[in-house]
């Protein structure tokens, strides 16, 4: 009997903006495109779409040039405001496009420390890559049992 194994999922995604590599993104300086609460461009192109259709909220982005940090808040508590199980909820999942098939890649963030700021339950400060709530890969510091952790996790939905 022969064994027939589903290959993954492929999906082209059209968008204006398709960022050429290495593309590296600072936040000292206003870059353009999606807009902080300030109207200070955050150099992000697109908002991953959520079920609620309220992805992207610039009250909750703050793009401080001084620090040279971008801050991301969203909203939720433990059954809403997440990418994860298929709730698809999450606000402001910042991301940009980029075409990977002329050479490798790698994807790098650094967090501002200590990580104080993530101190309650499913508190989440990282980077996630995919195109889409249903299918990604995430690395993160996040808050559960009163302490903080790095979480390594993916989520694959087919068909």
């Amino acid at each position: 009997m022969p064994i027939v194994e589903q290959l993954e999922e492929r999906r082209f995604f059209a968008v204006d903006t398709v960022q050429t590599l290495p593309f590296v993104l600072s936040f000292n300086t206003d870059h353009g495109d999606l807009l902080d609460k300030d109207g200070q461009g955050t150099g992000f192109t697109r908002v991953q779409a959520n079920n609620a259709g309220n992805q992207y909220q610039a009250s909750l982005i703050d793009l401080d040039v001084a620090a040279g940090v971008l801050k991301l808040t969203t909203s939720g508590s433990s059954t809403t405001g997440s990418n994860t199980d298929g709730q698809n909820s999450l606000i402001n999942a910042l991301e940009t496009q980029f075409n990977a098939t002329t050479s490798g890649f790698k994807i790098s963030a650094r967090l501002l420390g200590p990580l104080s700021y993530i101190s309650q339950p499913a508190q989440q400060a990282g980077i996630f890559f995919g195109p889409d709530q249903d299918n990604y890969v995430k690395l993160s510091a996040i808050a559960q049992n009163g302490n903080t952790y790095i979480q390594f996790m993916d989520e694959q939905k087919s068909g």
